[in-house]
């Protein structure tokens, strides 16, 4: 088991040059813990990145005055990994309105 910190977390789930790494350890040992307080630091890691210009708003348009809490979007192939299905849902049930 290895205890992975926020960014390894986001090197996962959001392309960039440390990408193939975060896979490769998860491929050597997929069992990982996260800290409790892994969902906030993604949150503040989420928010540097919009700063930098690595993620951008998207249909904006379609939420005035930005009323829905999160927003996941997967770009990919045809079909969806089962990680960030079960990613997706997890999101879902946390913020039911």
């Amino acid at each position: 088991m290895i205890v992975v910190d926020t960014n390894i977390l986001a090197y996962l789930l959001l392309p960039g040059k440390r990408s193939a790494a975060a896979r490769s350890l998860l491929k050597r040992d997929p069992e990982w813990a996260a800290p409790m307080l892994w969902r906030s630091e993604l949150r503040q890691v989420l928010t540097t990145y919009l700063q930098r210009g690595d993620l951008v708003p998207l249909l904006q348009a379609f939420n005035p005055d930005d009323r829905e809490p999160i927003h996941a979007v997967f770009i990919g192939g045809p079909t969806m990994p089962a990680r960030v299905r079960v990613f997706v849902d997890y999101l879902v049930e946390q913020h039911r309105m």
